[in-house]
Parts: structure tokens; C-alpha cells; sequence
């Protein structure tokens, strides 16, 4: 092929009489004897000719615009560097920036609908090239003044891209028309413009990372479509459809306890779709109060490790070193409750700040508790409100810790005031309770708050035996005598 001519040099063969026989072609083929027949065409292939439309899938509207921030005295090869931003127009404009020395990639796709020669009048400040089909059309800067360029096309979709560079003493100027034998000089308009659709996205995130979750937590599901809108965002969990919502950003939450899996797919309006990332976590209920929070069981933490518990009751502790913990729990009505701090026994100081969603509760000292016993209990009393909250321990030192008991004392009696022994405790038969007072009733809760076992003892009655039918588990005796005290017990059924 020379600058004028375009030479297509082939062998054709339609008399074939073996097939897959290559030799068949030079033996009876219509090349045949020997190949000697040799068919070419020509074409006057010039600059000057017309360049054929193009049918692009997946594109929309408008053009991309990519801005590459910095100072040029020539436009620079914008495809090896990355761009400071990337915008989407309708048509040839400036996108905000706050820059005063850039340059600009205007690309995409310039439809036309007839055969003509198109004229691209082109002024700009410093520097700027329009490329159709790959062919330079009109350049302008390095002679002042308006510049124009024709390109001969066919009708369809032919690709632009126009470049641009501009400095903080230049006016900022970008003028590109179009015109032919159709189309009256004008700006380019929107309805010529085309780009390739960008697809929509969409992402799931929780606000932390934690080792598990409530059905108070949210997961928030975003979506975006840069050069259009979102049309439909679906939910799945476990790969069944969830949720169906033409919104942007959604909330996810009172999911049920159990392991879930969760992705989303978005569409935007012209039909493109995505898929978000998939987070896979397990739910959990809260702590129910009264109750037991295993300190290895918290959903966050910092500088926190669980360790083989030496405690009777053996399980698992944690060795928190000046870090924080985190439990979610229950607390079913508002009024006074007992955490019960369960420690190894120390002779330093050392202190745990308690916090209910971010609000200081109080101070506990878990240390100099000035005992030989291995393992020691530490209490104290807080208000805390009803509802799902967060309590937060804050590790003063390096401190660990086995468990923690909380139990509800408004309306219930110091110990000093109504003397109660029970035993043994734990036990895998019955308890049996002896009261100072005469006892008025016993009554069972399970950790759920519900009661298990009611009995209204003889009159007069000091003892009694109760807990043969319970099952494996912690539950919380409250005895109430006649004089109208009342105390609540934890009871440990093996």
C-alpha cells in the first residue's frame, strides 16, 4: 500500500473436489495448475476520503473529562498519566477545579447522521488538538487566532478526543464549533456526543470491624452512578433477595442471629449493572441482663488476647493491656444494677472505666483487693437504662478478666439485711436456701428474665429445697421474706 493505492492480492477456489485436501487446490481449484492464477483488487485509498461510522456498544450521552493538574508549555502524552480528577459532561465545558495550571481529555464519541465534510472551527488560549478517528484535525495555540480543520465522514458514531493545556495567566479558553452542508456553524451540541457508559457502583461497609454483630448494628449499602442515576439496588443475603430499593444508601439492620452473607447489585439507568463486594458475619443476640458477659465474647476490642482461664470454673479469660473491650447487651428495665467483676487477685492498683454508648458510667479498682484467694470478685453498682446498648471497658493497666455478672438491684436489699445461705452453689441437684426472715416466696429466673420456679413456703418457713428440675445453666434466685426484703442470687445448676 503506497499514499494512494491500496492493493488486495488474494487466490480464490470454488472447484475443489477433496475436502481438506490443500493439495486439491492447486490440482483442481480454479487456481490450478500450480497456483498460477493470482486475483487482486485496488483501491484509491487517500487522506481525503471518508471515514466510516463506527456502532460502539454499551455507550450513553455526554463525553469523559479527565484533568491532569500541573504546568505545560506543550501538551504532554495525557494516556501515560493519571488524572487529578474525572468528570462527565453533556458537552464541551470546563469542570470545576481550583487549579490554575492544567490540562484537559475530553474523549468519547462524535455521531453524525449524514455523509458530508465536517468543519471544526478550534480557539484556545495556549494549546489544543481535536482528533477524530484517530486522525489529527485542527490544532490551536501556536497560531493565535481561530484554527479549522475538515474531516470527511459517514454517518455514525466516529471517536474525539480533544486536548487542551492552560496556565494561570491564560484566559481559560476553549472554542471548538462543528459545521458542514447540513448543520449551521454552532457549538457542538449534546445529542452528537456519546462516551462509554461507566459503570455504576456500589459497596457494603459496617462503621467497625468487630468479631461479631447485632441486629442493632447497621450496614450501610452505598451506591453511585457517575454519569447517571441508580435505577434499582437489590439486597441479597445468603443469596436470596432481601431488599429492593431505588435509593442510594441504605441502612441494613435487625438482621436475625445467625451467619449471613451479603452482596448487592446495582443498575443504572441505561441498563449497566454491578455487584458490590460480599461481607460474610455472624450475628448474635445481645447479652440479656440479668446475666453473664464472657469476657472473651466482646465484639471489639484493642490490645485484648483470650487466654486459658485458670478460674474454677475453667472456660476462657482475657489479658487486656491498656486497651478496651466492648459488649453488647439487654437491659430490660431502667434502675440499678451489680457488675460483678471477676479478677485474679492483685496487689497493685489497677482500674476498669465502664461506658454505656460513650457516656462514663464509673470507675471500678480490680486491684490491691488484699486476698490470698486466686480468683476475687469486685463490684459495683451503676444506673443504666433499659434497651440495647453498648457497655466499653477501658483497661487501665495490664488487667484480666474472667467474667462479669450483672445483676438488678433497685427494689432488692443489702446483704447485710436479709441473711441468706445457699448450698451448695453450684449444685447438680437441689439448692437449699436458709433465710434469717421467714421466707414469703422463691422465685427463678432463667437468663432470659423469665421465671422457671415459683414456690410460696410453709408459714414460718426458714428453709426450703428447691432446683431438682432445673437444667444445666445460670439462673438468678430472688428471696423474699415477710418483712418485705428481698435479695437477689445467682445459682450455678451443674
Amino acid at each position: 500500500m503506497d499514499d494512494q493505492l491500496l492493493n488486495f492480492e488474494f487466490k480464490w477456489s470454488d472447484n475443489m473436489q477433496e475436502d481438506g485436501n490443500i493439495m486439491d487446490f492447486y490440482v483442481n481449484g480454479d487456481v490450478a495448475p500450480g497456483a498460477r492464477f493470482n486475483y487482486v483488487f485496488k483501491e484509491n485509498w487517500s487522506a481525503d476520503r471518508y471515514h466510516f461510522g463506527q456502532t460502539p456498544q454499551g455507550i450513553n450521552s455526554g463525553l469523559k473529562c479527565e484533568l491532569f493538574e500541573g504546568i505545560f508549555d506543550t501538551i504532554p502524552a495525557f494516556d501515560d498519566m493519571n488524572p487529578t480528577q474525572t468528570d462527565y459532561s453533556k458537552t464541551i465545558v470546563f469542570p470545576n477545579t481550583a487549579a490554575k495550571n492544567f490540562g484537559l481529555l475530553f474523549t468519547g464519541y462524535l455521531d453524525v447522521s449524514t455523509k458530508d465534510a465536517y468543519q471544526f472551527p478550534l480557539n484556545s488560549d495556549l494549546g489544543s488538538r481535536l482528533y477524530i478517528d484517530d486522525q489529527l484535525v485542527v490544532a490551536s495555540g501556536k497560531i493565535l487566532g481561530e484554527q479549522n480543520g475538515i474531516i470527511k465522514l459517514m454517518p455514525g458514531k466516529h471517536s474525539l478526543r480533544l486536548e487542551y493545556i492552560t496556565k494561570e495567566q491564560d484566559p481559560k479558553l476553549l472554542d471548538i464549533n462543528i459545521e458542514s452542508s447540513q448543520i449551521a456553524r454552532s457549538l457542538i451540541p449534546s445529542s452528537m456526543l456519546f462516551k462509554q457508559n461507566v459503570a455504576p457502583s456500589v459497596s457494603l461497609a459496617f462503621n467497625k470491624i468487630q468479631n461479631y454483630y447485632t441486629a442493632a448494628d447497621s450496614l450501610m449499602v452505598t451506591a453511585a452512578d457517575l454519569d447517571g442515576i441508580v435505577s434499582k439496588m437489590e439486597i441479597y443475603d445468603n443469596d436470596i433477595l432481601f431488599s429492593q430499593e431505588t435509593i442510594t444508601e441504605l441502612a441494613v439492620n435487625n438482621l436475625q442471629p445467625g451467619d449471613h452473607r451479603i452482596n448487592a447489585i446495582v443498575v443504572d439507568n441505561d441498563g449497566k449493572v454491578s455487584e458490590s463486594n460480599k461481607l460474610q458475619f455472624e450475628v448474635r443476640l445481645p447479652f440479656l441482663i440479668p446475666g453473664t458477659i464472657k469476657a472473651e465474647e466482646y465484639t471489639a476490642g484493642k490490645n485484648a488476647i483470650a487466654i486459658v482461664s485458670t478460674d474454677s470454673d475453667g472456660g476462657k479469660s482475657i489479658k487486656v493491656a491498656y486497651g478496651w473491650t466492648e459488649y453488647p447487651v439487654n437491659i430490660p428495665e431502667t434502675g440499678t444494677y451489680q457488675l460483678t467483676f471477676r479478677v485474679p487477685a492483685a496487689t497493685v492498683s489497677r482500674k476498669i472505666n465502664i461506658k454505656s454508648n460513650n457516656i462514663d458510667l464509673g470507675t471500678v479498682e480490680v486491684g490491691n483487693t488484699g486476698t490470698t484467694q486466686t480468683w476475687f470478685n469486685v463490684s459495683i453498682e451503676l444506673n443504666l437504662t433499659a434497651g440495647i446498648q453498648v457497655l466499653h471497658f477501658d483497661f487501665a493497666g495490664v488487667i484480666t478478666l474472667h467474667r462479669v455478672d450483672i445483676l438488678l438491684t433497685t427494689g432488692l436489699n443489702p446483704v447485710n439485711k436479709t441473711v441468706t445461705r445457699v448450698f451448695p452453689n453450684p449444685s447438680s441437684d437441689n439448692f437449699t436456701i436458709q433465710t434469717k426472715d421467714a421466707l414469703a416466696s422463691l422465685d427463678v429466673f432463667d437468663m432470659l428474665g423469665n421465671i422457671v420456679s415459683h414456690s410460696d413456703p410453709k408459714e414460718n418457713s426458714f428453709e426450703r429445697k428447691i432446683g431438682s428440675n432445673l437444667h444445666s445453666g445460670i439462673y438468678f434466685l430472688v428471696v423474699s421474706s415477710k418483712n418485705g426484703l428481698k435479695q437477689r442470687i445467682k445459682l450455678i445448676k451443674n
